[in-house]
C-alpha cells in the first residue's frame, strides 16, 4: 500500500489493490501514511506491514521486464529505507508474480540489506514452489547470507505431485542454514490447495507493462496463441502452475469485473 506514485494511486483505486469489489479513495502516498490512515479510521486489529519489493520496483521503473539500473536500484533502496523508518517490518517479495519475476538476486540482496540495517527481515514467496523449488530455496539462503538478514519463506510447499519428494531436501537445506547460524524460518498453511489468480499461469513476458498490457495481449489472436504455447511448455525461467499442478487440479472459484469494465 505504499510508497505510491500518482500512477500507482490511480491503479489501486481502479483495481482495488487486488479486490475490485472494495472501493475507497487512496488518501496516502507512503506506507507510513497508509498505516496512519488506518489508525484514524479506527481499525480494530493491530496492523503491521512489510514494504513490497515489487512496490518499490514499480515506483522506480514501472513494469519493465529488465534488471534495474544502478540509479533505479539506488532509488529503490532509498524507498525501502524510508518505509523502514516509518515502521515497516522488512522487505517482502513474491517472485512468481510479475514484475517481481524480473528482479535479479542482486537486486533482492540490495533491498534486503537495507531492511537489515534497521533490524528488519526479508520475507519471500520464493521464485519457485515446483520444479525449481530447490534452486529457489538456495536463492533465498544466498540472499540471507549476502545481506546478513533474517529471512522467512512464506508458504513453504512443493507444488505438483512430481515435486512432492523435494520437500525433504528443502527442509534439510533450511535446517542446515540455521545450524550455521543463519536466522531462516518458514511457514506453511494447513490445507492441500493453493489460491491465486489464473494469470499466474501466463508467462511473465506477457505481463510486461502491467495489467492493461496483459489484457491487450490476450485480446490479440496471434499473441494469445503465443501465450498459450508458453503455458503448455516447460521452462526453467518461471514457475508454470498450469503444468506443475495440471489443469485437472485447477478450480475456478470466482471472477470479478474491474471498474474499467474488464
Amino acid at each position: 500500500m505504499g510508497p505510491l506514485t500518482d500512477e500507482m494511486k490511480a491503479e489501486v483505486e481502479r483495481r482495488g489493490a487486488g479486490n475490485p469489489l472494495v472501493e475507497y479513495s487512496v488518501e496516502w502516498t507512503t506506507l507510513g501514511e497508509y498505516l496512519g490512515w488506518l489508525e484514524r479510521r479506527g481499525v480494530s486489529p493491530n496492523v503491521a506491514s512489510f514494504v513490497g519489493a515489487s512496490t518499490v520496483r514499480i515506483h522506480a521503473m514501472g513494469y519493465e521486464a529488465r534488471p534495474a539500473t544502478e540509479e533505479e536500484l539506488g532509488r529503490m533502496r532509498e524507498l525501502v529505507r524510508e518505509a523502514m523508518a516509518e515502521g515497516a517490518l522488512g522487505v517482502a517479495s513474491a517472485l512468481i508474480y510479475p514484475p517481481a519475476t524480473f528482479s535479479t538476486t542482486e537486486e533482492l540482496v540490495a533491498l534486503a540489506g537495507v531492511a537489515a540495517e534497521f533490524g528488519g527481515m526479508y520475507a519471500s514467496h520464493i521464485r519457485s514452489e515446483g520444479a525449481a523449488l530447490i534452486e529457489a530455496v538456495e536463492e533465498l539462503l544466498g540472499i540471507t547470507r549476502l545481506a546478513n538478514v533474517r529471512a522467512e519463506i512464506y508458504h513453504l510447499k512443493a507444488s505438483g505431485r512430481a515435486n512432492w519428494p523435494k520437500m525433504d531436501r528443502a527442509i534439510e537445506m533450511i535446517e542446515a542454514a540455521r545450524a550455521r547460524g543463519h536466522s531462516v524460518t518458514a511457514d506453511a498453511y494447513p490445507y492441500t490447495f493453493a489460491g491465486t489468480g489464473l494469470d499466474a499461469c501466463i508467462p511473465p513476458w506477457a505481463h510486461e507493462g502491467g495489467f492493461d498490457e496483459l489484457l491487450a495481449r490476450l485480446m490479440d489472436p496471434e499473441t494469445r496463441a503465443r501465450i498459450l504455447e508458453g503455458m503448455r511448455s516447460t521452462s526453467s525461467s518461471w514457475e508454470n502452475p498450469f503444468l506443475e499442478t495440471t489443469p485437472d487440479a485447477i478450480v475456478v472459484t470466482g471472477s470479478v469485473r474491474t471498474r474499467s469494465g474488464n
